[in-house]
């Protein structure tokens, strides 16, 4: 039986932030009297002013919805939502293969087959947090190839706005879904090579 303990909590939640884009800082560098303090004493355990900003930051972003002496909750996205930009993401990340397939090089589609290599060992070992990184590596280089950079920067905000919901996506808990992106993957270099 595995323990489930606070560092187990504080480490992911430590690595959800910091691929977030939040800075990490240490205990020695925030204590008293040290110039990136933010507290007067050890007994000072909220930072209230951080707290508002982070509050305000994170439903900026949509992570959260904040009411006013009410409080704040993790915001849930509607799945009709969710289903519409997948949708919208898959017609323009159609379009963006199409025009990309007359300036996919051969150096790139070797260098796409050893990604898709990458991402059928991490798919095997179940590493999906390796896999999601290879996967957007796999389509940040087709969508390098693509001619029309407007259609880029609208697919790729599209796809920013859906990896925003992945946390509470979770993809890769759908059985076999690793392996049926690999061998998608796998067969749309085929009809690119």
């Amino acid at each position: 039986m595995s323990t489930f303990n606070e560092s187990i909590v504080e480490n992911a939640a430590l690595t959800w932030f910091g691929e977030l884009g939040y800075v990490i800082g240490h205990g020695p560098e925030l204590a008293p009297g040290e110039p990136g303090s933010a507290r007067d004493s050890f007994g000072a355990v909220v930072l209230v002013g951080r707290l508002r900003e982070a509050i305000q930051r994170l439903s900026a972003e949509g992570y959260i919805s904040y009411t006013p002496h009410i409080g704040a909750v993790v915001t849930r996205i509607p799945l009709d939502e969710v289903l519409e930009l997948l949708l919208t993401h898959a017609v323009l990340e159609g379009t963006v293969v199409r025009l990309a397939a007359a300036h996919i090089s051969p150096a790139m589609l070797e260098r796409l087959q050893r990604i898709v290599d990458e991402q059928r060992v991490a798919a095997g070992r179940e590493n999906a947090e390796q896999f999601a990184q290879l996967d957007q590596q796999f389509h940040n280089d087709v969508m390098s190839a693509c001619p029309t950079r407007a259609l880029i920067e609208v697919a790729t905000s599209v796809r920013e706005r859906i990896d925003r919901q992945k946390p509470f996506l979770l993809l890769a808990r759908v059985p076999n879904r690793l392996e049926h992106a690999t061998h998608e993957h796998q067969h749309l270099l085929e009809l690119l090579g």
